[in-house]
């Protein structure tokens, strides 16, 4: 845990230097887009350099041009594959500006582009699945609301083991993952409540031994 975070640390003084470099002390924004973009142009395709498309990103979002850091952030996507930074940084974005459909499309995308990520099946599992709490409403439209989410959840779930399933015929390593999706599947229907079934789960997925 501290190595992570010693990590992100140094990972943002680094970030706060290249911002002070281009946009803080020298005041000249468009010379920093023109490097951003030249840089862009010419980086490989590859893991190694997601971080420039994020730092071109964040970048235009201090100039509020969230149309342009979204361009970025969209095409940084569908060319660095499987980069769990770039739609990290993008996902949050969209929820801090309450755009839940975005955020939808975001994670639909990149499973498109990356299939095999499980972890990304997860997590658009789970942004249905918090979409189901909302104050101000009375108790037969929240519960409405809930059940609605929670279908949209066990969709995801569903897409991605049947994913799984059919990958872990080619390879053996898939099955880790499909096991993996039915325990969280399990646990985030449990905490669903009264709601929940995870009999859903067992009856539909039962686990090889």
């Amino acid at each position: 845990m501290e190595d992570q975070q010693e990590k992100q640390r140094k990972q943002e003084e680094e970030e706060e230097e290249i911002r002070n470099e281009f946009e803080d002390r020298k005041r000249d924004l468009q010379r920093a887009r023109r490097v951003y973009f030249h840089c862009l142009r010419r980086i490989p395709n590859d893991k190694f350099f997601a971080r420039i498309w994020l730092l071109a990103a964040k970048f235009e979002i201090r100039q509020l041009n969230l149309e342009d850091a979204r361009e970025i952030l969209d095409t940084a996507i569908c060319k660095v594959r499987g980069t769990e930074i770039l739609l990290n940084e993008y996902i949050k974005m969209e929820q801090q500006l309450g755009n839940v459909d975005r955020c939808r499309n975001i994670y639909k995308k990149y499973i498109n582009l990356s299939p095999q990520d499980c972890v990304a099946w997860i997590r658009f599992a789970k942004l249905e699945a918090d979409q189901g709490y909302r104050g101000g409403l009375n108790s037969a439209t929240q519960e409405e609301i809930r059940k609605h989410c929670i279908q949209r959840a066990r969709m995801v779930f569903e897409r991605a083991i049947n994913y799984f399933t059919t990958l872990s015929a080619t390879s053996p390593l898939a099955n880790l993952d499909t096991c993996t999706l039915q325990d969280v599947w399990e646990d985030i229907e449990d905490s669903f409540g009264v709601l929940g079934d995870v009999n859903l789960i067992r009856s539909r997925y039962p686990k090889k031994t």
